[in-house]
């Protein structure tokens, strides 16, 4: 492995079981549990211009916690716009569906909402 990552990924409890040791100069980061806004700070937390690809998965827990989409998106907005300085390329995974049917609403706008704005980036 390159002593210098190029990829870091940075995510709740979904990356938690990803296999380490099959990536190649990639830093995984997983916060079980955490909202957007801990992705966020973790995320601000990294040097500027460092890496090649900020890959963020996650947004479960935000919705579960709020409800509420437009303070989801928001946060969204938010963690897109620090890691335009951290690295080149950022890759956004959608809001993964668990078993709660009820917040199915929030994450189809969240996740309609990260489209656009991944074809912006």
């Amino acid at each position: 492995k390159s002593p210098h990552p190029r990829t870091v990924l940075i995510g709740s409890s979904n990356v938690k079981d990803i296999d380490r040791n099959k990536l190649t100069n990639t830093i995984v980061k997983c916060l079980p549990g955490a909202k957007v806004v801990t992705l966020t700070g973790k995320v601000e937390q990294l040097p500027d211009n460092s890496y090649d690809r900020l890959v963020i998965v996650g947004g479960f827990n935000s919705c579960s916690n709020t409800k509420d989409s437009t303070t989801v998106v928001s946060d969204f907005k938010v963690i897109i716009n620090a890691g335009k300085c951290k690295a080149n390329m950022i890759t956004m995974s959608s809001v993964c569906q668990q078993s709660d049917t009820d917040l199915q609403k929030c994450i189809d706008t969240v996740n309609a909402a990260l489209k656009c704005f991944c074809a912006d980036l």
